[in-house]
């Protein structure tokens, strides 16, 4: 499902808002480890909060800022020092930069680079929650 959304979604940008950017093998490769990521890291907020009204309230504490300061929507190298620095600890940023560097620019080298960083996080994730989860029938 996660990819015929995504080859959808890429469609209708290529007509409707001609969009100029190229899928590769490694921005294929760069989805899946972000949706990997990411089940990590809802894995681990559902090991950490207990009730859903909770889970809702921190999902939208992480999603929102992450939403906004990791350049999914502009550029913020034009932006002050502190965010720029905020957005280094978000996760979607480099999962945004690798997309970017291999579909936009064309640049294999950097958007590995951050493919390795969205995996290791991925796998930390993972691996928390894991450790955290408890595995007794309830």
């Amino acid at each position: 499902m996660l990819m015929g959304s995504l080859l959808v979604t890429f469609a209708v940008a290529m007509a409707a808002f001609d969009l100029e950017a190229v899928l590769t093998p490694l921005s294929l490769i760069l989805v899946v480890a972000g949706a990997f990521m990411f089940t990590s890291l809802g894995m681990l907020l559902g090991v950490v909060v207990k009730d859903p009204e909770s889970a809702a309230a921190v999902s939208n504490v992480i999603g929102f800022p992450m939403m906004f300061l990791s350049g999914s929507f502009w550029d913020l190298s034009a932006s002050p020092l502190y965010l720029q620095v905020i957005s280094k600890a978000m996760p979607l940023t480099y999962l945004n930069d690798g997309l970017r560097d291999t579909m936009v620019f064309g640049n294999e080298a950097s958007a590995l680079v951050n493919l390795l960083i969205v995996a290791v996080l991925g796998l930390v994730f993972f691996v928390l929650a894991s450790r955290w989860m408890s595995w007794k029938q309830a």
